[in-house]
């Protein structure tokens, strides 16, 4: 009986294990919406050391504010060329974070210079996370 219920442990661990995957972030940069010039206007990259977990069904970042997405809908993926002239290949899902407000996440994967980006856009504020260690499969996992 005891062998049955440690491979039952196990088997559910091990399953966990595979419904999620994680993300590394080297740089974030906010951005505020200036309505005046109608675009969005950066601050100074800074450096932090996050992890992102991205489940099928949201995404949490173990930041200072403890973020915690919940995906509500998928909008679809696109291919955009950006302000450098790469090509871009976009995912994007709306969702609640964890004081309920409505945002948009974004995964922005860049091939020719081998570039993530994660985005999270609320009204009139913007977060870029440079992610590392991503492999596109966390595109695919969403």
């Amino acid at each position: 009986m005891k062998k049955v219920t440690l491979v039952l442990v196990f088997i559910i661990m091990s399953m966990t294990a595979f419904c999620q995957s994680k993300a590394y972030c080297n740089y974030v940069e906010l951005g505020r919406w200036n309505s005046y010039s109608k675009s969005w206007v950066y601050s100074i990259k800074k450096n932090v050391d996050l992890v992102f977990t991205l489940y099928k069904t949201g995404i949490t970042i173990d930041d200072v504010s403890h973020t915690n997405l919940t995906i509500t809908k998928y909008l679809g993926e696109q291919s955009l060329v950006n302000d450098d002239g790469n090509k871009c290949n976009v995912y994007e899902w709306t969702c609640y974070d964890e004081k309920n407000r409505t945002c948009n996440f974004s995964m922005v994967n860049i091939p020719a210079i081998g570039s993530n980006v994660y985005i999270i856009m609320y009204n009139d504020t913007i977060f870029r996370y440079y992610v590392t260690d991503s492999p596109i499969d966390n595109f695919n996992r969403l």
